[in-house]
């Protein structure tokens, strides 16, 4: 899989699995947008380390736990889970 339609996938998923969770929240909002605030999705903190654990497994993918206050916008979720998964690769090769 090309490094563009790696991203474009790990943003598909990240989104479906955010989209998911709010739905669990009782949010019916449409993700469709890197800038949509995290608070907007009604999500709680335990329901976010929820879905980037999910993500981590999915992706087989390692997040800095510490980076998790930084998170404010889908788009944050997105990038994390991308350079993760770029830093899993390069270090298997």
């Amino acid at each position: 899989m090309t490094t563009d339609k790696q991203d474009a996938f790990i943003r598909e998923q990240v989104f479906a699995a955010l989209q998911q969770a709010a739905k669990q929240c009782g949010q019916t909002m449409l993700l469709d947008d890197a800038g949509i605030k995290l608070a907007d999705l009604g999500l709680d903190s335990l329901k976010l380390i929820e879905v980037v654990f999910d993500l981590e497994q999915q992706f087989d993918a390692q997040v800095d736990e510490s980076a998790m206050a930084s998170l404010h916008t889908v788009g944050d979720i997105v990038r994390m889970i991308t350079k993760s998964v770029r830093q899993s690769r390069e270090e298997s090769l």
